[in-house]
């Protein structure tokens, strides 16, 4: 009887909270309904913000590596520029001066026959007293140390034959000059300059030759230029034996 009594008493109880507190029911699942709907969109918008974000972390690093490359690629182009640049004002300089370099080994021999004509008695009147000109010998070795190191072998034995002639040349002047035209001592001093000056000079001509032949294949070189038309069996010939 009394347990009845009291369940029964429970049952009232519980009915009647739940007829009076139904609106508080009510509006807890209407809040946790709304709780669970701002928790899910904004745990959707911070997901998305996230990833919004990382991805301009991304593309910002990815920017960044981007600038970096273009400027090394830049700095790589204006380095070949600028050696493409050094490269082809170093060929034309040398192109240059090997063509001061053949003028000056004109002038040279040139140089040699007008001394021989200055060092000449002729007509009882001695030469010796006109203006020297001066040697392209400076000249010459000058290029060959700045430009030409390559072509010093056949340069030097061009410029020591025309020293040793130059030597001859002073050397038999004075005997010329103290003796009278075509006496007996005049006479043999002029065989003798005359001999050393026939025993030399074709040698002389031949190292022109050589000088010139090397200077058309560097002339090759320095201009890449393999197709070049150079007459090849004209430059292999001795300056003395060419026509």
């Amino acid at each position: 009887m009394g347990d009845l009594f009291i369940k029964q008493a429970a049952e009232q109880i519980a009915a009647s909270f739940v007829h009076q507190a139904w609106w508080v029911i009510g509006l807890s699942i209407a809040i946790t309904g709304v709780c669970s709907y701002f928790a899910a969109s904004w745990g959707a918008y911070a997901r998305k913000r996230g990833e919004t974000l990382a991805t301009k972390a991304d593309f910002a690093e990815l920017a960044k590596q981007l600038a970096a490359t273009t400027r090394l690629a830049e700095e790589v182009k204006l380095a070949v520029a600028h050696d493409d640049w050094v490269t082809r004002e170093w060929k034309t300089l040398r192109r240059v001066k090997l063509e001061e370099l053949c003028t000056a080994i004109a002038s040279a021999d040139n140089w040699l026959k007008t001394e021989q004509q200055r060092l000449t008695v002729f007509q009882g009147i001695v030469s010796s007293s006109a203006s020297m000109a001066p040697s392209p010998e400076p000249q010459i070795r000058q290029l060959i140390a700045l430009y030409f190191p390559e072509m010093a072998g056949p340069v030097n034995l061009f410029l020591n034959r025309l020293l040793k002639m130059h030597i001859a040349m002073l050397d038999s002047w004075p005997v010329l000059a103290s003796h009278p035209i075509n006496s007996e001592a005049w006479q043999t001093a002029n065989n003798q300059r005359t001999a050393k000056w026939s025993e030399n000079y074709p040698h002389l001509l031949d190292e022109i030759g050589a000088i010139e032949s090397k200077a058309a294949a560097l002339l090759v070189k320095i201009m890449g230029n393999s197709n070049a038309d150079v007459n090849t069996q004209s430059k292999a010939l001795p300056q003395s034996q060419r026509k």
